[in-house]
């Protein structure tokens, strides 16, 4: 184990003895927070050692650990097979290791640091700046130009036949003509995430920095909306008014338009990233079936996809390539979750400035690395830089933005 990870294991002794002394601050409770919700491992480790207020054998299970040979048995089973893909929860490991490692580092802070002059892991430059995470935040905007703020307090609309209002049902936004039909624009900025619910009953939750337009109400040969942006799209299976049958359903198909691609579905789960500073346009199908169609082919054309399936368009060479990948964790976003698999450097900032509402920069040549694992969205910058510090990755805050550093 190098000692850059075992200086983290350092900081997580810390940060429980904190918690015992009730000094531990809103971004340290994040990380520990995090860290408890990685596996039940943890937690147990954490409840035995906390909260049955055994100390005295804690302290005692020590003595009895040989802790050379614990941690030499841990580097020699879980030395990374690629030193380029580094994992974020680092700590995910069996339990009987985290607990001889952990048990090492918090008796060592315990005994011998002076707790008074502990400081976390954060360079200086970041330790008393923080950026908070990302929330319920979107526009409205009607066809005459007309826009409303939306409330943080809600995280939806839901359209109905005459009325806008939120999804708790009880608070009406604004009034419409019974049969007039307008085209509606809900944009997200960075840092905000918002959900629809259109008037076929289609439900779409978008991303930070996206866009989604759609009429107020659809009419009986297609349901069509355009997309900037990410957004998950549960759609309905149901004909337009006045139409029952199976065969009047299989002819109200549902359209998602963005730019390099077209996607028909008649009801299904779905994720459309095409956020315009992506190299890739993805779509990745949870359930159902979707027909994509590439906006250089021929629009009878495309490809099918199952559950399970991602379709990935090259922008610059309008290739087109399908394979399988976790649709769910894919789509965690929408549940609160950062989700990496193999993920560059470049490609995570991405997410991370357009969540935390920054600016990220780079001094000297962009990191090579790749990162998987499963971050809450709900953690502070703070937060998420603590836990990318596990890995190679040294950044600084400084005001609105991030300085990644060679």
């Amino acid at each position: 184990m190098e000692e850059k990870n075992i200086h983290q294991l350092f900081h997580l002794a810390s940060l429980i003895r904190k918690y015992i002394d009730g000094g531990l601050s809103t971004t340290e409770m994040d990380m520990l927070q995090s860290w408890l919700k990685e596996s039940a491992a943890n937690q147990e480790l954490f409840d035995e050692v906390v909260r049955s207020g055994k100390l005295d054998e804690f302290e005692a299970a020590y003595r009895s650990v040989d802790t050379d040979r614990a941690i030499e048995r841990f580097k020699h089973r879980y030395r990374p097979r690629n030193s380029r893909n580094k994992t974020i929860i680092l700590l995910r490991r069996r339990f009987m290791y985290v607990a001889a490692l952990l048990v090492f580092a918090m008796t060592i802070v315990w005994l011998l640091v002076d707790k008074s002059n502990q400081t976390p892991l954060a360079t200086a430059e970041t330790q008393h700046i923080d950026v908070q995470p990302g929330g319920n935040r979107a526009t409205l905007t009607f066809a005459d130009g007309k826009s409303i703020n939306l409330s943080q307090d809600q995280n939806g609309i839901v359209v109905g036949g005459h009325t806008i209002a939120y999804q708790d049902g009880e608070t009406a936004i604004i009034d419409m003509p019974a049969h007039q039909v307008d085209q509606l624009m809900l944009s997200t900025p960075k840092g905000g995430m918002y959900s629809v619910t259109m008037s076929d009953g289609t439900t779409v939750w978008l991303n930070a920095e996206s866009t989604l337009k759609y009429p107020s109400r659809f009419d009986d040969d297609a349901r069509v909306v355009e997309l900037e942006g990410e957004a998950f799209f549960d759609v309905a299976k149901r004909a337009p008014e006045g139409g029952s049958n199976a065969d009047r359903q299989q002819q109200w198909p549902f359209i998602v338009v963005s730019q390099g691609q077209r996607i028909e579905v008649l009801g299904t789960q779905f994720n459309v990233s095409v956020y315009a500073d992506q190299d890739e346009l993805k779509t990745t199908l949870v359930e159902g079936s979707v027909r994509l169609i590439p906006s250089e082919r021929d629009q009878t054309t495309g490809v099918v996809l199952k559950p399970g399936e991602q379709a990935v368009i090259t922008r610059q060479t309008s290739s087109l390539d399908v394979k399988t990948v976790d649709a769910k964790s894919l789509a965690a976003w929408k549940d609160g979750y950062f989700y990496f698999h193999n993920t560059s450097t470049e490609d995570l900032m991405k997410e991370v400035a357009r969540w935390y509402d920054i600016e990220v920069v780079y001094q000297g040549q962009k990191p090579r690395d790749t990162f998987s694992g499963k971050v809450r969205r709900s953690t502070t910058l703070m937060g998420l830089l603590e836990i990318l510090q596990i890995s190679t990755i040294n950044a600084k805050l400084e005001g609105n933005k991030l300085i990644i550093i060679e």
